[in-house]
């Protein structure tokens, strides 16, 4: 089982794993190499092709966060309804999404077909993604019209009604099972795979006509569908980072200004728990005084299980095998686009975000956990938003010859941060 120890956990909101957010911002960033550099055969738009199949890794780390953030909630203490959860978590992204949206329709104006406007009312609410529907006649489709980018955002809004009880149900579950999960939800990406070759499955459906095969395509692509076996990957990951038996062992909440006593008696208590920590009992009072005034100050003890070495090294072994995969299976991004995009490279994804999760990897430690990166993985949500509204105002001002493709990601990067600064909040 590896060693144990005991861990004092702050309370949930103060949680936050650093090495994440640097992260988002270097997938958010191959995802806008992949949007612009990827014409042509030099090495790197070679490379930057390869950024798509880092979409997934957002649905893989988001299942991960709020699934580990809920199964450390001990079970029935203070649940917010889910109108209050959805509130909470679409206060973080939708004043971006609201200034992404509004910069869209004053540079192309406002919608004027029917159809423009229903999608214009399914952007609003974010459920464009829900159930794409495609025009007739010029093949739109509401996932990518007006804020293209957003798709994704409302895939997370659908997977967000389902976290909670997700969480609890693999919360109860053994290791074995959310491992089994894993697995499954990687076989589950050569199924879309298949489907997606030759149109196999909107030929399966019977759905012979080019508009309803695009749609089927868009359905793999952009819904929900496509991504919910990668959202719950992280959600069986989340269940396999938890201590024995899926639940806290101990759980308590102290008055900040109980005696040193009781305090110690607390921890005395938890040390049966793990024996050959005894002699180290963690700091409760330190702990409960830096947390005054906290709405519900909570003190978590329970087992903790080393992570095996190969986590210790999750990044640098992922990210080795994605440089494998680009310089010796490249044809691969042509010709099984769908499954590598849709939860292919969940083994690699895994150990990347299990390597920066612990902290330990040199990677996650030396790099993504840095204040540069830090810093940028605060502004990495809105970068993503924003990258063709702005590349659209950048080339209309400096083309795209010469130095102008060299300096659009550092523009992209300043005026992201001044979006966040003077819209959202600093940084």
């Amino acid at each position: 089982v590896g060693a144990c120890h005991l861990e004092l956990v702050q309370p949930l909101r103060a949680m936050r794993l650093e090495a994440l957010d640097g992260l988002r911002w270097v997938f958010s960033t191959q995802v806008v190499l992949f949007h612009f550099y990827s014409d042509g055969d030099t090495t790197f738009a070679q490379f930057s092709r390869w950024g798509s199949t880092w979409t997934q890794f957002f649905f893989l780390i988001s299942g991960f966060v709020l699934a580990l953030s809920e199964m450390k909630k001990p079970p029935g203490k203070g649940q917010l309804s889910l109108v209050a959860y959805l509130s909470k978590r679409l206060a973080q992204l939708y004043p971006a999404y609201l200034l992404t949206f509004g910069l869209n329709l004053a540079l192309y104006g406002s919608p004027t077909s029917t159809f423009a406007r229903f999608a214009f009312f399914a952007h609003v609410f974010l459920i464009q993604s829900w159930a794409p529907v495609c025009e007739s006649t010029s093949t739109a489709c509401t996932p990518l019209m007006y804020v293209g980018e957003a798709w994704f955002i409302s895939d997370l809004l659908f997977y967000w009604l389902l976290i909670r009880p997700l969480a609890r149900a693999l919360r109860g579950r053994s290791v074995l099972f959310s491992q089994i999960t894993l697995v499954c939800c990687w076989l589950f990406s050569f199924v879309l795979g298949w489907g997606s070759k030759d149109d196999r499955l909107a030929h399966l459906i019977g759905c012979p006509g080019h508009l309803c095969r695009y749609t089927v395509h868009q359905w793999l692509s952009y819904s929900p569908l496509g991504y919910f076996h990668v959202f719950l990957a992280g959600v069986a990951l989340a269940r396999m980072r938890l201590p024995r038996g899926g639940a806290v062992e101990r759980v308590a909440e102290p008055d900040p200004e109980q005696s040193p006593n009781d305090l110690r008696m607390l921890a005395e208590d938890a040390r049966p728990l793990c024996p050959q920590d005894a002699e180290h009992p963690p700091d409760l009072k330190g702990a409960l005084k830096s947390n005054r005034g906290s709405a519900r100050p909570l003190v978590v003890l329970h087992f903790a299980r080393a992570p095996s070495w190969l986590l210790s090294f999750g990044c640098c072994l992922g990210f080795l095998g994605y440089a494998a995969l680009i310089c010796f299976a490249s044809r691969l991004l042509s010709t099984d686009y769908v499954f590598l995009h849709n939860g292919g490279l969940l083994p690699l994804h895994v150990l990347v975000l299990l390597g920066a999760a612990k902290g330990e990897d040199p990677i996650a430690a030396n790099v993504f956990s840095t204040l540069p990166f830090t810093f940028f993985g605060r502004i990495s949500y809105i970068q993503y938003l924003m990258q063709h509204r702005f590349r659209d105002m950048y080339t209309e001002a400096f083309g795209w010859e010469g130095i102008a493709p060299v300096a659009f990601i550092p523009s992209l990067v300043a005026f992201s941060w001044l979006c966040q600064r003077l819209w959202l909040k600093p940084v």
